[in-house]
């Protein structure tokens, strides 16, 4: 018995005809769901990394220096804006926290 030539084994959707036309459907499925898809991963990466970082609370962060240990002195410091790269928000210079990394 010959195979039918109008079917064809597509991976990832299974048997389909060749003669199929493209349909509402079809394009929905296979180019407008992905392009949504990817829209909205691209906020929800950013959401996560920004969750990533500890609470001042949690760090223990506080906004006087512990000795000659202070937020301009760390590893951890961002000048640029005043950011830490572990705890969440704007820092002060003088600030410390618990994750404090002498810079070297």
């Amino acid at each position: 018995m010959i195979p039918n030539p109008k079917i064809i084994f597509h991976r990832h959707w299974g048997f389909e005809t060749v003669d199929r036309k493209m349909n509402r459907r079809l394009y929905v499925k296979t180019m407008v769901l992905p392009a949504v898809g990817l829209l909205l991963a691209g906020p929800m990466t950013g959401e996560a990394l920004a969750s990533s970082k500890a609470t001042k609370a949690s760090a223990g962060y506080v906004d006087h220096p512990a000795g000659s240990s202070k937020c301009s002195n760390c590893a951890n410091y961002v000048k640029a804006g005043s950011m830490c790269q572990v705890v969440a928000g704007k820092v002060s210079p003088n600030g410390f926290c618990n994750f404090f990394s002498p810079a070297t």
